[in-house]
């Protein structure tokens, strides 16, 4: 094999190793990993604190138009499931400092848990720079039971199919 033949095979090797290894993004039904992201209310808030109890995740950005429509529907939309047990609600920024995010949660009532993903740390994990606002529940088991990227008041009844599809069980 000449050098050149060699040094195109690594070259390929490399690209294959690159793309296999890269992290992708959770897949319906992966154990979601624990993360820890600050609040804020002024909490440092575990995914570990929802242990046995299904998680509806709003990841959402202050300058998003859609994310502005969605983040006062989904609240009232929680009002309807807040006496389920074991059922949790938590918003998410995505890559915004602390400052801006909590001006905006105070300009915007919400009852949730709103929490700061200044790197998109645990927002990649999901979705992997698709876009916001996203939603994503996850079961009783910790895993990843469904998403969405975008914004349709429809989707309400799609979350609401949803959220008691895993308070089942299904």
């Amino acid at each position: 094999m000449s050098g050149r033949n060699f040094a195109i095979l690594l070259v390929g090797i490399g690209i294959v190793a690159f793309i296999a290894l890269r992290p992708r993004p959770y897949s319906i039904g992966d154990k979601i990993d624990n993360f820890t992201l600050g609040s804020v209310q002024g909490d440092q808030v575990r995914l570990t604190d929802f242990r046995g109890k299904v998680l509806f995740i709003e990841f959402f950005s202050t300058w998003c138009p859609y994310c502005k429509q969605a983040y006062p529907r989904t609240v009232e939309w929680s009002e309807v499931n807040k006496d389920k047990p074991n059922v949790a609600f938590l918003k998410i920024s995505c890559g915004e400092e602390y400052a801006v995010v909590k001006a905006f949660a105070e300009n915007n009532i919400s009852n949730w848990p709103v929490l700061v993903d200044s790197d998109k740390e645990v927002y990649d994990k999901f979705f992997k720079k698709k876009g916001v606002p996203a939603f994503a529940i996850i079961d009783k088991q910790g895993r990843l039971s469904f998403t969405q990227v975008g914004w349709n008041p429809a989707f309400l009844s799609t979350f609401q199919f949803e959220l008691n599809a895993a308070i089942d069980g299904n």
